[in-house]
């Protein structure tokens, strides 16, 4: 893939919130963004995302013990001390995310407590009533720090955490006054496709909304694409853990050796229901089985049916409106997509 070149209104700084919402496709996620924008994260936030992820191996390994009580007869093992964990999920996580984001991080400065009380007492966002906002005031000095060090005339900042999104008018004002920079806050809640829409990816199909008026309309619309995204998160990927409890990364449920087309997806989602009605009794099912050509695919794990018969269920409500289903085909086609590699199946594409 082509690198694009940073300029003073191409980059985006992502929070810990919305990166531990979307960790099973994370890597997708900035890799598309990255076609147009220039990606980064903060120290602070890969930091927090270790502390998280290392608390909930604590609490994962605590719950197991106290539910399996004879793991050791059974000769499960754990062999390493709570702080070796943490150097492990530290180090591979760290890694990992200077890898996504091609080492374009933010580096943590810190500054004088007395500077954050101050900023608390005030109740300065993003310090709220509740006196929450710490870290959160830590990442956003930060990002000033670097927008001033860069001479940034805009900086986008993707995020899921409340604070932000509901005093973002004051936030990206302060940052305005300080730095010159225009401080666009995104709240990332919103399915994948939407964000992608409003960062204007050239090649993202229009968005729906765009067709209606009618504020109902638009309401079930976006209910309808959330729902969308969180079933095709887990119709086209999985989590895999490693030997020390930790969800390293997504990984692909199968792998596709050909680019489909629009009829193709059609053609797909029109066999679901026979495929599912000729396995009535079956849990899951490999992606091929919805094929003709099951040599395309190499099937990497199950899928539940459940998620097969979701997706039925959402073309279903949208399959009598044109551009809603035109969309809903593109959507797909796009998953399909990041599913590709040519040496995948039984005779490879040439």
């Amino acid at each position: 893939m082509k690198k694009i070149v940073e300029n003073e209104e191409n980059v985006i700084v992502f929070d810990t919130d919305f990166l531990i919402s979307n960790n099973k496709t994370i890597d997708q996620i900035i890799k598309r963004i990255s076609e147009k924008y220039v990606c980064y994260i903060p120290q602070i936030c890969i930091d927090e995302y270790i502390a998280r992820t290392y608390l909930l191996r604590i609490e994962k390994i605590s719950k197991f013990k106290e539910e399996v009580t004879n793991y050791e007869e059974l000769g499960i093992h754990f062999d390493n001390t709570d702080a070796q964990n943490k150097e492990i999920i530290k180090e591979r996580i760290d890694k990992s995310f200077k890898k996504i984001f091609d080492n374009k991080v933010i580096c943590f400065h810190e500054y004088p407590l007395s500077k954050i009380v101050a900023r608390a007492y005030d109740k300065k966002p993003p310090f709220g009533e509740s006196d929450k906002g710490f870290k959160d005031t830590l990442i956003l000095l930060n990002v000033i720090d670097y927008i001033n060090g860069k001479k940034k005339k805009k900086i986008t900042f993707i995020t899921n955490d409340k604070d932000f999104i509901e005093d973002k008018e004051k936030i990206s004002r302060e940052v305005l006054d300080n730095t010159g920079c225009i401080f666009d806050i995104v709240d990332g809640n919103n399915a994948i496709g939407k964000l992608y829409n409003y960062l204007k990816l050239d090649d993202e199909v229009e968005e729906i909304s765009n067709y209606v008026e009618d504020e109902n309309t638009i309401a079930k619309i976006d209910k309808t694409r959330t729902e969308l995204n969180d079933i095709c998160n887990n119709i086209f990927y999985y989590e895999e853990y490693d030997e020390y409890g930790y969800d390293t990364h997504s990984e692909n449920t199968f792998k596709i050796n050909k680019k489909l087309e629009l009829k193709e997806i059609e053609t797909f989602i029109n066999k679901i229901p026979m495929v599912l009605d000729n396995n009535l009794f079956s849990q899951q099912l490999n992606m091929s089985e919805f094929f003709d050509d099951f040599t395309m695919f190499s099937d990497e794990v199950k899928i539940k049916i459940e998620y097969f018969e979701q997706l039925v269920t959402i073309f279903n409500i949208i399959k009598d409106n044109t551009h809603y289903k035109k969309a809903f085909y593109n959507y797909l086609l796009k998953k399909f997509e990041d599913c590709y590699d040519p040496f995948a199946g039984s005779i490879p594409s040439l």
